[in-house]
């Protein structure tokens, strides 16, 4: 990566949030970074299968595969987004990355140059949808994605490890959107597909 998370006090800035607004935000960013461990997984598991190069005429498409049977192609069933002029089967399908016990979180890998990543999008929790862009960035400050970037249409927040890989989080309408790469990206090539993804 789903439904909890405090709505912002909004101009009440230095209001105390209530010990039951402290629980369920603590409760939400660990779902979140539940999600986000899950996707990191799929990303390095069985490191020499975990990836395929389709028979693309540019040999650069990148296909998740389902791993040991725990991983399953679906359709969401709310707003998602894909880089402009592609098609999900372009990459093979969405891949659900949530148990089946929790809200639906779905991706697809692609490359950035040659860099691969997983890009994951989740329903928007209603919580998150009133002062989105404040409630993300403290959601994205609880992983450590304190980097803030502006791109044409929206706010993306980028963590990066010492080791390089990448993990960028925004909110586009009601969508929640984590991109994972497996090594740094520079940030012309990040605001370059974001906004090839928010562009319809």
């Amino acid at each position: 990566m789903h439904t909890r998370y405090p709505t912002l006090p909004g101009q009440q800035k230095k209001r105390r949030p209530s010990r039951v607004g402290r629980f369920v935000r603590k409760r939400f960013r660990l779902i979140v970074i539940a999600s986000l461990i899950l996707v990191v997984a799929v990303l390095f598991y069985q490191k020499r299968s975990l990836f395929t190069t389709s028979n693309a005429s540019d040999g650069s498409s990148t296909k998740l595969k389902k791993t040991n049977g725990a991983l399953e192609k679906g359709t969401p069933k709310y707003q998602t987004y894909l880089p402009s002029g592609k098609n999900i089967k372009d990459y093979g399908g969405w891949t659900r990355v949530s148990p089946p016990e929790r809200n639906p979180v779905y991706a697809y890998s692609d490359t950035i140059g040659k860099v691969p990543i997983i890009v994951s999008q989740q329903p928007l929790p209603e919580e998150l949808q009133a002062n989105t862009l404040d409630a993300v960035e403290q959601l994205a400050q609880g992983y450590s994605a304190n980097q803030k970037i502006k791109t044409k249409d929206v706010t993306i927040f980028v963590g990066t490890s010492a080791k390089g890989p990448q993990s960028i989080i925004f909110a586009e309408g009601k969508t929640l959107v984590l991109i994972k790469s497996s090594a740094g990206l520079s940030n012309d090539a990040l605001v370059k597909y974001v906004e090839s993804l928010t562009a319809g």
